[in-house]
């Protein structure tokens, strides 16, 4: 799936309440579908969540979505790189893929102690996990370390069903960066004042920045801002007040960091850990963010280099009792003894969780051949090793009181409170915060000083199979120069990829696949720059060539230096677009973390939002940093997986002893040394000046600037709205097979506007061969149209592309201004339908990119990222694996082009619809302009008829015990093994046809709702609980989360572990748990709550007009048309009891009776580390399933027909599941039977006899002894019902309580059977 962000958030929404695990809707947009872009885009997407944060200004921020080398570590918690990820198809199981997909090394990769994976898991979105990594370009990529992560993530509105890729996105695939996902509680907007929109131009608004000491926002910002220092401690404080908000938030940043553990590495993240074991006003360690998660919200931390960063978010009527719990940790914190050794085990869990992650094996490889005496060079995350000492929580308390200090500490609270109720809170409760006057932190000297710790070539076996060449420079610190915007302009200059540039030319020549520019670091007394290029196989035979076509690169920029003031201003200019017509975060918490990180670093409360008009000009700064990207002041990292292992040494010694060890090309015979923290292999050398020679003449003829402005709109007027505007999306036309929706924005009033299309057809996914080609083709478009998609970007526009089973999706982000919004869809439109007259090289590109990311999926892919698409994979059709998709594709690259335009003309002659759905600052008339141009450009000739298949997803049976899958792990070197569990619930509506009959909208029945709502306030009472027993008590692994899911439209309450424990053990205890909570659900005070929490989450305002937009096309797409669902599940919850809860809790998950009416339905998927578990037989599990066709080819499936045994064989009746009667000849007696399991041969079946307990009978289907229901009956035999059954039996009851179906009666083998 191909997405590509503009430089303004444009509704980008990583909200902790907005998380499906299956991230089957929009899965949530990290960056875009290329690492160059995602590196533009990062900057400016900081610039735009707040108001221009971090575009230079915030250089000391942690931003959770991009990094721009990393494809193992994901911000927000996946293991993958948020850069450009160029995303597999929707239907094909792949995870952590980049498209630079060099060495993660130039990442600083980051870490959570509690990732909540109901963010990061599915949605490649998202917020808590396992990394959080600085965007490249915007601010350095120092580890964080994270320490928290829960989250309410209520599905309350399950996506998957009312979106155009509903189908498309049930892997895990770090390609899928598209546009936020609909909202899970879809919010309402109430009506708001707005200011005055501003000129109808990108000119600086004169007057806004007078004040240093004020922050200076523009006029379409509707937030409040005011900056204090508490007067007996001198804390700072921001204070950011929105009336409208529905969710509050508060961060606070320490100035101190890794770099100040001293000889205890790990101290300060181990610090952070121990500080959420309670307070004084708070020692219950649970209180905290119980309250948070029963309240809609969550909490994280991380430990950077430099400062640490607590943060939350909660319902905004509930911001005053968070604080009331979060202000103790800074003042009265416990770091209770009886939690040292517990949570010394989860930084150690976090540890070994990073193993797997490439970003941290090429980081600590920097910090390997760093100055040993500088706090860089140390391991900062921490282990059993490092920690485990007899006094170690003594010298916690001592960092605590030795550093957390008010003067160095920086807090922002954001509510709906007025700004004095702001003020009047935080005086309360942050005044006590002792002020030590503590010195900030101060590191003399650098990491990589020249000569010695400079020059060195490390070659090392990445994780992956690609190679990649890592350049990495150490500069002046540029965190003073964050009004010059040095790393957004550099940035830009060595990421875009347009006539004349670098990213173009290494690729024209064959070389690479892929190139990033980001920032390593960004510290108070240094900085370092990078540049990597992920490989070919003839790059890497002219890699001398490749590196000194990046210093021919830097020859031009010095050639150029004084020219670089127009590039300047011309990004001053697009800057100035952003800042102007701002839009509100989509994650409070986000922004907060980050402006309070930012606040460290910027001393005048003028600058927090990056006003352009604050930019200053200084070209000989720019000529300072780039006179440091020399070969002698650079150090370069080669992946090389090819190379074999011969230590001779377990380490080297540096600084290295360049005589002995001076190389004069690449050219090495083996890996010599072991990096003693993540098991690396590498070598190490000195570059030989006759190396460098070629390097140090480049000369920069190849290259010239970009030009930046191609898609700078001008004309930003907001149009009035008429007398009575819509307040929901109108059908203005419906022309057979042609559909546009449009709704003037009346609520957000900004020149934006967004264009969402559904061009439907089955053909993209229906075969193995087709899904090869689907995802060649999105690749091809990530080539193809690149150009267009980054000078899109830089102007504020964006797309998005996916492919799916049910069609393409289109998604137009951006400025109003209605000739360069049209040009900008006209120029990617041209790009993407014309492969015909592809330039070979364009697809050889693809082809490499694609065939390069799905070779590496088994070497980045961890086990939690394995299990979840292989569940999708086996519970729906159509889905492929990544090894049949990889097959295909390596076969079909004989006939490459002929293949790929058969294919898109396959593609646009099968088009049986085009739905369009036009949002924001635009007229009726040109919604259906900006339509038929995608019309014209789509439908090759005409619509065809017909109506396009929704995936079929398994319907689970009940009655036959545990269902599921074991298989072992596909990175033999990653110690973690995973489970996965499911508990089935049921679709929210019908599960039919996708239909242009408009007239004939998706029915969701009362008793589905009633679930729905059910399941979200469950979702809402269980996530805390399970995170606090499984990960914090019971220490299952480092990867804990459970919550609501949804496959398509089919709910269900998922349980996620991976740690080091057998899945056999993790099944038993998440079993344990799961009987435990059910005294929980007993609580009427626990239902209360959630309740009540479920009830304000669905009040919520819409967040943006992305957000807004999303759910509007949810309900379009999906034929739903209720654009007042809200409503009906407010309706819903209001009239649920504590009754109704106890019930759905004792039917669907755990019931301590038995029950014959019982729907628990449980599917678990579990991957090995151990091979040999897979051999071992548990007696208290019956694992069913070992092959996979064989279960997808004897399901029921939901939505399907009853299934007859006519015309087919009767094999295809007997369905998982299905229900019939087993007689006993002998006494002439009958038992309600269920089929459990059918043989790979389809004549043979297991049987259960219903409500007994034993294993079952093998039965050949042409048996006398089986027959349809009602036969007993009607042959005169006694029919023995399940035990305990209720009163009379009647089939006609038990297979509608218990939601099944009976075996056809034309399935057996007695002629007379009859039903």
């Amino acid at each position: 799936m191909t997405t590509y962000q503009p430089l303004r958030t444009f509704g980008d929404s990583d909200d902790e309440d907005d998380l499906n695990p299956f991230d089957m809707v929009y899965p949530k947009r990290r960056c875009c579908s290329k690492k160059v872009i995602c590196i533009l885009v990062a900057i400016a997407v900081i610039l735009l969540v707040i108001l221009g944060v971090g575009l230079g200004v915030g250089l000391g921020i942690k931003f959770s979505k991009a990094s721009s080398q990393n494809p193992n570590v994901k911000p927000g918690g996946s293991d993958n790189s948020s850069t450009l990820v160029p995303s597999v198809s929707p239907h094909i199981s792949t995870t952590s893929i980049t498209s630079s997909k060099g060495p993660p090394g130039s990442t600083s990769p980051s870490l959570t102690a509690s990732p909540n994976l109901s963010t990061e898991l599915f949605s490649p979105s998202a917020s808590s996990s396992s990394a959080k990594v600085q965007p490249s370009g915007s601010a350095p990529r120092s580890p964080s370390v994270e320490s928290r992560s829960t989250s309410s993530s209520s599905n309350f509105e399950p996506t998957p069903a009312f979106s155009a890729t509903s189908s498309s996105t049930g892997v895990s695939s770090s390609r899928v960066h598209t546009s936020s996902p609909p909202s899970s509680s879809p919010p309402k907007v109430t009506s708001k004042t707005v200011s005055p929109s501003p000129s109808p131009s990108a000119s600086p608004l004169p007057g806004l920045c007078q004040d240093v000491q004020k922050v200076c926002s523009p006029p379409s910002d509707p937030r409040q801002y005011r900056v204090i220092h508490l007067t007996n401690n001198t804390l700072r404080v921001l204070l950011i007040s929105n009336n409208e908000t529905s969710k509050a938030a508060a961060a606070m940043d320490v100035y101190s960091g890794s770099f100040s553990d001293g000889k205890v590495e790990g101290l300060a993240h181990f610090c952070e850990h121990l500080l959420f074991l309670g307070t004084e006003a708070f020692p219950d360690e649970a209180e905290y963010s119980s309250f948070l998660t029963s309240n809609g919200g969550y909490d994280n931390a991380y430990t950077s280099s430099e400062n640490t960063n607590y943060y939350f978010s909660v319902n905004s009527d509930k911001l005053e009792g968070a604080l009331d719990r979060f202000a103790p940790f800074f003042i009265s914190p416990l770091f209770k003894e009886s939690g040292v050794s517990r949570e010394l085990n989860a930084v150690d869990l976090e540890y070994q969780k990073d193993k797997g992650l490439g970003g941290w094996h090429v980081y600590q490889l920097m910090k390997t051949i760093s100055n040993p005496d500088h706090p860089f060079h140390n391991f900062s995350i921490g282990s059993k090793e490092s920690l485990n000492i007899s006094d170690i929580r003594d010298k916690v308390v001592h960092y605590y009181d030795s550093h957390y200090s008010a003067n160095l500490m920086q807090l922002v609270v954001y509510g709906r409170e007025n700004l004095d109720q702001l003020e009047m809170m935080v005086r309360d409760k942050f005044s006590p915060i002792v002020n030590n006057d503590t010195k900030a932190p101060f590191f003399p000297g650098t990491p990589f000083m020249a000569p010695h710790y400079t020059g060195q070539i490390v070659v090392y076996k990445p994780l992956s199979i690609t190679p990649s060449v890592l350049i990495f420079w150490q500069t002046q610190p540029v965190q003073k120069w964050y009004r010059e915007r040095i790393i957004r302009v550099l940035s830009i200059l060595f990421n875009t990829e347009t006539e004349g540039s670098l990213g173009l030319h290494v690729k024209a020549m064959g070389w690479a696949t892929g190139s990033s520019f980001s920032v390593e670091e960004d510290a108070d007394t240094f900085s370092l720059f990078s540049f990597n290029v992920d490989l070919t196989a003839k790059g890497c035979d002219n890699l001398v060539d490749v590196i000194a076509s990046v210093y021919g690169y830097v020859a031009m920029l010095k050639d150029n230096i004084a020219k670089l003031g127009a590039i300047w201003s011309d990004v001053k200019e697009l800057d100035t677009a952003s800042f102007n017509h701002v839009e509100l975060p989509s994650n409070v918490a986000s922004f907060v973390s980050d402006m309070a990180s930012l606040m460290r670093t910027v001393d005048k409360p003028v600058d927090f939002l990056s006003p352009p008009e604050r930019y200053i000009r200084n070209i000989s700064d720019f000529k300072e940093i780039v006179e440091s990207f020399t070969p002698q002041n650079a150090n370069i990292l080669y992946a090389n997986p090819n190379l074999a292992s011969n230590i001779t040494n377990k380490s080297v010694e540096f600084p290295l002893d360049c005589a002995a060890l001076s190389t004069d090309n690449f050219t090495f015979d083996a890996f010599h040394h072991i990096e003693p923290y993540f098991s690396t292999p590498y070598s190490a050398y000195c570059a030989s000046s006759k190396l460098q020679e070629p390097w140090t003449s480049a000369k920069g003829k190849d290259f010239m600037l970009p030009k930046l402005t191609k898609y700078l709109p001008t004309n930003l007027t907001v149009l009035p709205l008429p007398s009575d505007p819509p307040t929901e999306p109108q059908l203005i036309v419906h022309d057979n097979n042609f559909s546009v929706w449009w709704m003037q924005d009346p609520d957000f009033r900004l020149p934006n506007l967004i264009l969402k299309c559904e061009a439907e057809t089955n053909k993209l996914f229906d075969s193995v061969t087709h899904a090869a080609l689907a995802t060649l083709y999105d690749y091809y478009v990530d080539v193809a149209a690149y150009s267009v998609i980054q000078l899109g970007a830089l102007g504020g526009y964006g797309v998005s592309l996916i492919p799916s089973f049910e069609g393409l999706y289109l998604q137009f982000t951006g400025y109003s201004d209605g000739q360069v919004f049209k040009n900008f869809m006209q120029d990617f439109l041209n790009e993407i339908t014309k492969v015909a007259n592809a330039q070979e090289g364009l697809l050889e590109l693809a082809y490499k990119q694609a065939l390069s990311d799905l070779q590496n999926y088994n070497f980045s892919t961890v086990p939690y990222k394995y299990v979840i698409p292989l569940a999708k994979h086996m519970l729906a059709d159509p889905h492929y694996m990544n090894q049949e998709v990889l097959e295909e594709v390596q076969r079909l690259n004989d006939s490459l082009k002929e293949n790929m335009n058969s294919f898109i003309d396959m593609f646009r002659s099968s088009i049986s619809n085009l739905t369009c759905y036009a949002t924001g600052n635009l007229k009726q008339e040109t919604a259906v302009d900006y339509s038929q141009i995608v019309q014209k450009s789509l439908i090759k000739d005409r619509f065809v008829d017909g109506s396009v298949e929704s995936t079929r997803v398994v319907k689970l049976p009940t009655g036959i015990g545990e269902l599921g899958l074991l298989t072992h792990t596909l990175n033999e070197g990653d110690p973690n093994s995973a489970l996965f569990v499911l508990y089935e619930i049921g679709p929210l509506c019908d599960v039919n046809k996708r239909t242009s009959d408009y007239g004939r909208p998706v029915v969701c029945a009362n008793e589905a709702l009633r679930r729905h709502v059910l399941l979200g306030v469950l979702n809402l009472a269980i996530k805390q609980a399970c995170f606090d027993e499984l990960r914090t008590k019971q220490q299952l692994g480092y990867v804990v989360s459970c919550g609501s899911t949804a496959i398509e439209n089919i709910e269900n309450l998922y349980f996620l572990v991976q740690g080091e424990h057998s899945p056999y053990e993790v099944a038993d205890r998440i079993s344990g748990f799961v009987a435990n909570f059910s005294e929980n659900v007993a609580e009427e005070k626990t239902f209360n709550q959630s309740k009540n929490a479920y009830l304000t989450i669905l009040q919520s305002n819409y967040k943006n007009l992305q957000d807004q937009a999303n759910i509007m096309w949810g309900r379009i797409i999906s034929r739903r048309f209720q654009f007042n669902f809200t409503d009906i599940l407010k309706n819903v919850a209001e009239e649920i009891s504590h009754n109704d809860f106890k019930a759905f809790y004792h039917q669907f998950i755990y019931s301590a009776e038995q029950d014959v009416f019982n729907l628990k339905k449980q599917f678990f998927v579990a991957a090995f580390a151990n091979k040999a578990f897979l051999n071992f037989t548990d007696s208290k599990h019956e694992y069913k399933l070992d092959d996979v066709q064989l279960f997808r080819e004897s399901a029921d499936y939901w939505g399907s027909e009853d299934v007859s045994c006519e015309n087919r064989t009767a094999s295809s009746g007997f369905k998982l599941g299905f229900k019939l009667e087993v007689e006993i000849p002998s006494n002439s007696t009958c038992f309600v039977s269920t089929v459990a399991a059918v043989a790979p041969n389809m004549t043979e079946i297991l049987v259960t006899f219903d409500g007994s307990t034993g294993k079952g009978k093998p039965y050949q289907i042409d048996s006398s002894e089986l027959h349809p229901a009602k036969w007993c009956h009607d042959n005169g035999k006694k029919l023995i019902p399940p035990k305990g059954y209720p009163g009379n039996f009647t089939w006609a009851e038990y297979l509608s309580k218990t939601e099944t179906k009976a075996v056809s009666s034309d399935c057996f083998a007695t002629a007379d059977n009859t039903q």
